[in-house]
This record gives C-alpha cells, structure tokens and sequence, in this order.
C-alpha cells in the first residue's frame, strides 16, 4: 500500500510529521555512507513543498519516494532486507499515475538504480558533470539524467501539433505509426 503526503498542505505536513523519523531511518539505511545527515534532511523536509510517498506492506513502512511538484524525483530509497522485492518499482508507478512528468539524476556508478529507472519506462535522456559531487562517489562525477512522460501524453501532444498546420509531418506519421491516430 502507498500512502502519499503533499507537504505544501498543513494535514499531510502534520500527518507526515509522525513518521518522519521513520522516513529518516529509511534513507540512512539505504544510502549508507552517502546519506547527509539528519540534519540535512530534516531542513530539506521542512522548507520545502516535496511530494511524499510511503510504501506499507504488512503495516511495514518498507520504501520511501521523495519529489517536487516539478516531478523531479529528489530521492528512492527502500531498507536493505525489502530491495529487489519491487518495493521501488510501486513506488515509481505510483508516481508515474499521478504526475505528468517525472525526471532525475542517478549517478552513473549506481547501476541498481540506472537498471530501475528503465526497467520503469524511464528514458536517459543525457549525462551533466556533477562538479561539486555532493552525491556521487569520489572517484564518479558523472549523473545520468532520465525523464519519463506517458506515451498516452505524448501521443497527445504529437496529434495536436499535427492539427495545429504540420501535413508533412502528417503524413510520415501515418506511414511509420499507424496507432498514433487511432485514438
């Protein structure tokens, strides 16, 4: 079961405020040694308007999903004992269902969550030079960037262009994707 909080309202924010520490175990649990601190955190939970989403099963808070109202997913984390159960994958999906688009960074050297973010309809859409490195690895500063965007969205988007005055285009389409214009 997901249960999500959206801080910027005051009943999630005080709801969400009970199991904070709880939110704080799972993230040190799971980043280890790149964890911040809790300090750090607890300031990023307070000040700003994250979406939250909590992932049960069994009454056992097992996952966390953090991200903005922009969609960019800010941080995925799941305890140890319950990784490669798909409790990330819920996690995801469950996002995916309520936000038009999503999008993040993964350092490169963190293959699990590379191979999760495709597995999930994620597309790399590049890579950006993390000069700081406050997140990667000392010896990684590289972060792959992935978006995700609905293909219903995208077929969307697509046929009103196409309606707004591109028939060239039109009629590529229809040759190459016939499923575009079925809806």
């Amino acid at each position: 079961m997901v249960k999500k909080f959206n801080l910027a309202n005051p009943t999630d924010l005080t709801a969400f405020n009970r199991k904070k520490l709880s939110v704080l175990y799972i993230l040190k649990n799971a980043y280890g040694r790149k964890y911040f601190g809790d300090e750090v955190y607890n300031e990023k939970l307070n000040n700003n308007p994250y979406i939250i989403y909590l992932f049960y099963k069994s009454k056992e808070l097992q996952g966390v999903l953090i991200r903005k109202p922009s969609g960019k997913l800010t941080a995925l984390a799941v305890l140890p004992q319950f990784q490669k159960q798909g409790v990330g994958s819920k996690l995801l999906e469950y996002a995916k269902r309520e936000h038009i688009k999503l999008f993040g960074e993964v350092c490169n050297s963190n293959k699990k969550m590379i191979r999760l973010m495709k597995l999930t309809g994620f597309k790399n859409v590049g890579a950006v030079f993390d000069k700081e490195n406050l997140v990667c690895q000392d010896d990684e500063q590289i972060k792959i960037l992935f978006e995700y965007l609905p293909q219903s969205k995208t077929r969307k988007i697509k046929i009103l262009k196409l309606k707004r005055g591109y028939p060239n285009k039109l009629k590529k389409i229809r040759k190459s994707r016939p499923k575009l214009l079925a809806h």
